[in-house]
């Protein structure tokens, strides 16, 4: 039973942010098997929690938050927020469209050889060089679109 809601909530929280690996894992692997996968990190976690008498909306917190650290920091959220910052027409726009995630997405992949070589790790994202060379990305793409 909690297995299930964990489950869940899990889902809907990558849905909500980090959307690119859910289109990734259905390409490759099942979206189910990823997530069974991370809720495995658990071990006997909720159960020792909940046999210690700690409310299940506790124990969900507390799963749910050792859950999203394994899931490392969002791309898809820097994205949102380096555009929100630096483009903003651009942002509100793609999100009044309704095609925000799909534009980020199309980002996301044209800046994804700056990643593999600058910004694998979370700390790099926030220097100036990155970040202008993921703006100069950015803008070639809208003055294409």
């Amino acid at each position: 039973m909690i297995r299930e809601g964990l489950l869940t909530k899990l889902h809907t929280h990558m849905a909500s942010n980090y959307p690119d690996v859910l289109v990734t894992l259905q390409d490759e692997i099942s979206v189910t098997k990823f997530l069974e996968s991370k809720l495995d990190l658990l071990e006997d976690l909720p159960y020792v929690l909940l046999a210690k008498g700690t409310p299940l909306y506790i124990v969900e917190e507390m799963c749910l938050e050792v859950l999203e650290k394994s899931l490392g920091p969002s791309r898809f959220n820097y994205f949102c927020s380096l555009l929100q910052n630096n483009f903003e027409t651009q942002y509100f726009d793609w999100l009044a469209a309704g095609v925000l995630p799909y534009e980020v997405m199309n980002l996301m992949e044209l800046t994804h050889e700056s990643f593999q070589k600058n910004g694998s790790v979370e700390s790099e994202w926030e220097k100036d060089e990155f970040q202008l060379s993921l703006m100069e990305i950015i803008d070639g793409y809208l003055q294409e679109n």
